[in-house]
């Protein structure tokens, strides 16, 4: 079955990837879904991969806790840049309203994200939606002079500096 490979074409592109055991076992027919939304694994096979920002595997037990008997293959839970953009948007909006105002402001483009001091430049969506509420310490904006003397980042025009206790998962 051409499920596994995908599973780690996935993976090479750098999207966050979660999963309770290290070698998944999936069956010849995994549930999938993809933002929520159930998907043939002919569709999943055809699914771009540079779209993905987390993908969630189950299997096991815990794909059939989970799913019931949907999930006797497996489980690939996709969450695609896109979404994932969403939900850091709205969540780091809804705790700064510094925030805010740079997204009413600024374009994706013009921002540039550092978090825990490492600059992020790529794939870097998934990583930002799974921070949750009580692990996010703090959101600093900083205007594109400190970039530039601080990050050497002279392409962006505002920074959002997160700090945050990161999950072991």
């Amino acid at each position: 079955m051409k499920i596994p490979f995908i599973i780690l074409s996935f993976t090479l592109v750098s999207c966050s990837v979660l999963k309770s055991t290290k070698n998944p076992e999936l069956g010849d027919n995994p549930y999938v879904e993809i933002d929520g939304r159930k998907i043939s694994n002919e569709e999943f096979l055809n699914y771009d991969p540079n779209m993905v920002a987390v993908l969630t595997v189950y299997d096991g037990k815990e794909a059939i806790e989970k799913y019931g008997d949907k999930g006797k293959d497996g489980v690939l839970i996709v969450t695609s840049k896109n979404l994932a953009r969403d939900r850091f948007h709205k969540f780091f909006a809804s705790v700064s309203s510094d925030y805010e105002k740079v997204k009413l402001q600024y374009d994706d483009t013009d921002i540039q994200y550092i978090l825990n001091k490492k600059i992020l430049d790529k794939n870097y969506e998934g990583g930002l939606s799974l921070i949750a509420k009580n692990d996010l310490k703090s959101i600093t904006i900083v205007q594109q002079e400190e970039l530039i003397d601080k990050y050497n980042i002279k392409d962006k025009k505002i920074g959002v500096i997160i700090r945050a206790r990161m999950s072991k998962n």
